[in-house]
């Protein structure tokens, strides 16, 4: 038996808002001067592609969270799953051990 309360479809409304904000953020950095200090030269496209799976991936994810399906829990089961992997490329794609990006992405998840 699982137990769907609106309190928690809002909860995974604001993730998945956030989400979207954070990787629409990231996408944004491709396009100004400040990637340089977030992102290793060599990284800057590698970043910017995975910023932009991660938008589309948002963007699936809200449209899931609106049919309300599959359930509530499997939802977030796969929303965790491709946060923990994003994290790791994003880290990864930073090429500098990623610091001041893993506090930004841990958010999702906790």
């Amino acid at each position: 038996m699982t137990l769907q309360t609106p309190e928690y479809w809002q909860t995974l409304r604001l993730v998945n808002l956030f989400r979207l904000l954070l990787g629409l953020a990231f996408s944004s950095l491709y396009f100004l001067p400040v990637h340089s200090t977030w992102v290793d030269q060599s990284f800057v496209s590698l970043f910017s592609k995975i910023s932009l799976v991660y938008v589309l991936i948002a963007v699936i994810f809200i449209l899931f969270w609106l049919l309300r399906k599959p359930d509530f829990y499997k939802q977030l089961f796969w929303q965790l799953l491709f946060d923990i992997l994003f994290i790791n490329l994003f880290i990864f794609a930073t090429g500098k051990g990623g610091d001041e990006i893993a506090m930004l992405l841990i958010i999702p998840i906790t």
